[in-house]
């Protein structure tokens, strides 16, 4: 009876013992189930993408048509598995998750080069690259859209420095301004300029007077002569032409001085004398004027 009694305390310790330990490991499973369980809700809750919708570019492969234009989730840009890391042109946007905490995307290929445009310009294009600007100046490094300021394009093609403007073209070589002495003529060329002949007052004297030399008149001809003294002037001469039937001016008559004698008288008796001579000699020739034939 003692032994039958050890035995079935023994076997109950050892069925309580495996209850035990039935039990732990449920309980250890229940944990373990739990932290998975919590674990697995934390990773669905932070990973729930934002409900916000972004406009790309999503490359295709052709050489052709590189890009499409595509709206898609954020969610497929976020995962990393998705256009994020590839060839798409993705914008810089802003989303916000579940707890409210807003986020940025800083884009994706936004400076990248594509035929002489940027991944902005593309994107601005419609996701279509723009086609290459022209090179106004291809002998300058770099691409001119316009020729640069102070340059012109040569019979080559080529920008070069433009040429000083030329103000005389009648003018062998290049004149950037007009020559000493010139003048521009209404034609465009460079003439000699005009000289105007000032009026010489003083014709008598070397060189052309603009007006009468201090302490000079004008005389009647016309000549710059010393002025009078007592500070008379000539009055210059008149030149003037009278007109036709116009009186003229008597000249007044000079008498010669007298110099005590009669000359007139003198001349009527030398005169009166001379006859009496002569008279007196035809008489002497033929018996004189008065005889009369016998």
């Amino acid at each position: 009876m003692r032994f039958l009694s050890r035995d079935r305390n023994h076997a109950d310790r050892k069925q309580e013992g495996r209850l035990r330990g039935r039990v732990r490991k449920f309980a250890a499973v229940l944990l373990t189930g739990g932290a998975i369980v919590a674990i697995s809700a934390g990773v669905a809750t932070a990973s729930k993408p934002p409900s916000h919708k972004v406009t790309i570019c999503h490359a295709t492969g052709s050489t052709t048509n590189p890009f499409v234009s595509i709206t898609v989730d954020v969610a497929s840009i976020l995962n990393g598995h998705g256009h994020s890391g590839h060839d798409d042109i993705i914008p810089a946007f802003s989303y916000t998750d579940h707890h409210g905490v807003t986020h940025s995307y800083p884009g994706q290929n936004l400076g990248t080069d594509y035929n002489g445009s940027s991944g902005s310009a593309v994107l601005a294009n419609g996701c279509v690259i723009p086609a290459p600007p022209t090179d106004v100046c291809p002998n300058i490094e770099g691409i001119q859209t316009s020729v640069p300021e102070g340059d012109v394009v040569n019979a080559d093609g080529d920008c070069v420095a433009a040429p000083p403007a030329d103000v005389c073209p009648n003018i062998e070589g290049v004149q950037t301004s007009v020559p000493v002495g010139d003048i521009v003529d209404t034609n465009g060329n460079c003439v000699p300029q005009p000289t105007t002949t000032a009026t010489d007052v003083c014709p008598n004297i070397d060189g052309a007077q603009a007006t009468v030399p201090a302490g000079d008149i004008v005389d009647a001809s016309g000549n710059c002569v010393t002025a009078p003294t007592g500070g008379q002037t000539q009055p210059p001469a008149s030149t003037s032409t009278p007109t036709a039937g116009a009186a003229a001016t008597p000249t007044a008559t000079k008498h010669l001085p007298f110099t005590g004698a009669p000359t007139g008288k003198l001349a009527l008796l030398g005169l009166a004398l001379m006859l009496i001579g002569s008279a007196g000699w035809l008489g002497g020739r033929r018996g004189g004027m008065f005889d009369q034939k016998r």
